[in-house]
């Protein structure tokens, strides 16, 4: 996993960092800024939510001062492992205050919004805000599969359980019930036969209770 995480960092960093021609003087910003990003993601997998937020502070910085087009994606893999630990809404309200806010913010700073560079802005703000929603909500699709799953699976544990019980306490129950009217019904046996007959009911109810409780345990 770690290794996945510094592979697609590298990727990332290749795509949407290197490729973005600065001057000689911005280059160190763009690399050190850029390797705080990938380091985000390798934090993230201890620490999901400190790594997403140095991800996405060092790629807004970085698109602030026009030294990348990442749309978040280095951010997008701590939110998605947010989400899959304690993500419970697909879109929360939270959300959705930060997508406004940001686009407010880039409609109000963004400059004259005919310039090329607002179009630009724009669009990298717009795409960043679908990539973070998409992470968060296939993070809370799959830890809700697998919660799913796991209620699917305790349920028939329990169903295979059940069955259990019931075929011990049937069969148990069954020649006890059997053995008892032996006992009961039949009027030539002697005392010895019935202290033997009810020792076997007692053996049997003992064996019984003895195996339904390691079934239970």
């Amino acid at each position: 996993d770690l290794l996945g995480r510094l592979l697609f960092g590298f990727a990332v960093f290749a795509a949407f960092w290197l490729t973005v021609p600065v001057v000689d003087a911005d280059r160190r910003l763009q690399l050190m800024l850029g390797a705080a990003a990938v380091g985000g993601i390798l934090v993230g997998a201890r620490v999901p939510l400190l790594g997403s937020l140095v991800a996405a502070t060092a790629t807004a910085t970085g698109l602030g001062c026009g030294v990348t087009v990442d749309p978040f994606l280095l951010a997008s893999v701590g939110v998605l492992a947010v989400a899959e630990r304690s993500g419970s809404r697909r879109f929360p309200w939270w959300l959705l205050v930060i997508g406004f806010v940001l686009t407010l913010g880039t409609l109000v700073l963004g400059g004259d919004p005919g310039s090329t560079e607002f179009v630009d802005r724009t669009r990298t703000l717009l795409l960043s805000a679908l990539v973070l929603a998409a992470a968060w909500a296939l993070g809370v699709r799959t830890r809700q599969s697998r919660e799913t799953a796991e209620a699917r699976a305790r349920a028939e544990e329990r169903l295979r359980l059940a069955r259990d019980v019931h075929d011990v306490l049937s069969h148990s129950l069954s020649a006890i019930g059997v053995q008892a009217g032996v006992v009961a019904h039949v009027k030539t046996l002697g005392e010895s036969e019935l202290r033997d007959g009810l020792r076997e009911i007692e053996i049997q109810s003992r064996g019984s209770l003895a195996e339904l409780k390691a079934l239970l345990h």
